[in-house]
């Protein structure tokens, strides 16, 4: 366990309880003000709380991840629901205002209104269902960025993150999670600037990045857009990952109606949409370069001929090296 590494982690904790705390006093003097901030965002408030969460941990773990095993066209995964977030923008978001519905479960009630409020019961089972889904891939990335720091079991990592998340959140409603995403978005941004910089300028550019793929007959990894099937396989993504996301959530209807008008709820909305989609490929971009690196140093002695691609493991296993060593190396 390194000292720095603990020593932060505390410490952005400690934060981020600080900023929920700061909220709490404003936004317990009123269900309006704990729920939707009173209705009062500004464009900087909206514009950072989403960049906040839509660059999130568990989407740049879990980009390195696809990038590095199977090259920089994996982007288009995470990115899908970014691209349908586009037709929600569009098709939804002065609806929702205009109508003043403050969630999928109101929308559907007054949509099917012969169904007696009973359309809430299902439409309230797939919601659930659907954030099960996405909030637990989340923790379950960032539980191994806190096992690599903290060295503790698994399973009590992501039960300690759910605590940690549910508390400080729960302080101040609303305007605890903007304050907070305000304060990750930023950190992220930077983060992912500087890990770029120095892989970039360690792995001696894009050039030797270039070349290298060529070297083991690999040179896909370095292609946004690989192949002639490319346009089939993003289709595919679009209607199994795009629908999932097509009518946003409830943290979206949330703060779309807590926006002071309708142009800062629609452009606070899509700007930093814009501004993710390009934000994402750093990580994809940096894994790769770094891999570069990495591999070249570490497994200079074996063959990456292979005739599988993304065949690392396999190269791995050829030098002697066990999957959880390649997990402690290359994940983080």
């Amino acid at each position: 366990m390194n000292f720095w590494s603990i020593s932060f982690s505390v410490l952005y904790i400690l934060a981020l309880f600080s900023i929920s705390i700061f909220f709490a006093r404003k936004a317990v003097s009123s269900y309006e003000e704990y729920n939707l901030c009173g209705r009062s965002l500004s464009f900087a408030y909206v514009v950072m709380t989403y960049f906040g969460t839509w660059v999130g941990g568990g989407t740049i773990i879990g980009l390195v991840g696809l990038s590095y095993l199977s090259g920089i066209s994996k982007y288009w995964i995470m990115s899908i629901p970014y691209i349908v977030g586009f037709f929600f923008a569009f098709l939804f978001i002065t609806r929702i205002r205009k109508l003043k519905q403050y969630s999928i479960g109101d929308m559907m009630a007054l949509r099917y209104p012969k169904f007696n409020e009973a359309v809430r019961i299902p439409t309230a089972i797939a919601v659930i269902i659907r954030n099960v889904t996405v909030i637990g891939m989340q923790f379950s990335a960032i539980s191994l960025l806190v096992v690599y720091v903290f060295g503790i079991n698994r399973n009590f990592a992501i039960l300690l993150i759910f605590i940690l998340i549910t508390a400080y959140t729960s302080l101040s409603g609303l305007w605890g999670i903007v304050g907070t995403d305000i304060l990750q978005g930023i950190m992220q941004a930077a983060g992912l600037i500087l890990l770029f910089t120095q892989s970039y300028k360690l792995s001696g550019g894009w050039q030797q990045a270039t070349l290298y793929f060529a070297s083991i007959d690999h040179s896909e990894y370095l292609r946004l857009i690989n192949g002639p099937d490319w346009w089939g396989q993003v289709g595919i993504y679009v209607f199994t990952i795009g629908l999932f996301f097509l009518i946003g959530d409830q943290g979206d209807w949330q703060k779309i109606n807590s926006c002071k008008t309708d142009r800062i709820a629609f452009w606070g909305f899509l700007m930093p949409l814009c501004v993710a989609m390009i934000w994402l490929m750093i990580p994809a971009y940096t894994q790769n370069i770094k891999m570069k690196r990495s591999r070249w140093r570490r497994f200079s002695a074996v063959s990456y001929r292979d005739s599988r691609p993304g065949s690392i493991l396999t190269c791995q296993r050829k030098a002697g090296f066990t999957d959880a060593y390649y997990r402690s190396q290359y994940l983080f």
